[in-house]
């Protein structure tokens, strides 16, 4: 019986077996062959810094490098760049610029580097320091006869020291028909001697309070660069600027307001080229100086 059954249709049941075969081995080893199959995978990853001491800040550094990973392919389907950490160990360092610091990378068990780009990063580091600076609001830019009051007055900047000593007061924007409401919640910000924007820093509190008092006599004036001083026969003053060129005072009752206001006296004796000094703006008895307390005077001096 079974040996008829077996001689019965012989070529076709050879066949249907040699298929199943070749469908296992299709299911079984191509699977297999998947899961263990190798691909590569292009990452761009952030840069963190470790072990950075409390009184050091990062001036300057990159911030993200890239690696070329080599795992499973299946695997690499599911990555992500957080499942690595690109890392510089800043053990022990100080303020300074370091070149060539090692990259370290950190990844997940079963994963190969085969590429890590850049090797080696320049790092800038800086001191950190804090310093107490005015809080100030621009009078060239608005018109308002209402007193202007600040609190804080004074705010602290927080950063590394390159950046905090370039910080010369905090600014508040007001608007140009004043305070609708008082008072007013504002965010100062970090301005050097030129008016411009210092980034990298924190101010603490990261908000004031913008007060605007009943109208008093609030005068625009000019304000004057005091020169002293004397030149060479061969040099000449060619050009003098002075930012703010116009700030706003209050004056008290009784008062004659002057004309103009006066800078600190700048001494320009033996002097040559550009000049660029930060001085402070003087203001006379019985006027009241709104906004802005000093002036940055730029004197060109040649033949």
């Amino acid at each position: 019986m079974f040996k008829g059954f077996f001689k019965k249709n012989l070529s076709l049941k050879l066949v249907s077996f040699i298929l199943a075969l070749f469908l296992w081995f299709v299911v079984h080893f191509g699977t297999f062959s998947s899961e263990k199959a190798e691909g590569t995978k292009h990452l761009e990853l952030p840069l963190v810094f470790q072990n950075l001491s409390s009184q050091i800040q990062v001036l300057s550094a990159p911030s993200e490098i890239f690696a070329t990973v080599e795992g499973p392919q299946k695997k690499l389907n599911k990555l992500k760049s957080s499942d690595f950490k690109a890392y510089v160990d800043l053990q022990g360092k100080n303020a300074g610029d370091y070149q060539n610091l090692p990259v370290h990378l950190a990844s997940p068990p079963g994963f190969m580097i085969k590429r890590t780009d850049p090797t080696k990063v320049e790092v800038v580091l800086d001191t950190l320091i804090q310093k107490k600076v005015p809080v100030i609001w621009n009078a060239e830019k608005i018109r308002i006869r209402h007193v202007i009051r600040i609190a804080p007055s004074k705010v602290i900047v927080k950063g590394a020291s390159l950046r905090v000593n370039e910080v010369e007061d905090a600014q508040v924007e007001i608007p140009n028909n004043g305070l609708n409401h008082s008072p007013v919640a504002a965010t100062p910000v970090p301005v050097d001697s030129f008016g411009r924007i210092v980034p990298g820093v924190h101010i603490i509190p990261p908000f004031v309070e913008v007060l605007e008092q009943k109208e008093r006599s609030i005068l625009p004036f000019a304000v004057r660069p005091s020169i002293t001083g004397f030149l060479s026969s061969h040099e000449l003053l060619r050009a003098v600027s002075v930012s703010p060129a116009i700030v706003l005072g209050e004056v008290k009752t009784g008062i004659h307001p002057p004309k103009y206001l006066s800078t600190f006296p700048i001494n320009i004796t033996g002097k040559r080229g550009t000049l660029i000094r930060v001085v402070k703006i003087i203001s006379p008895e019985g006027v009241i100086l709104q906004g802005k307390k000093k002036a940055t005077v730029i004197l060109k001096i040649g033949r």
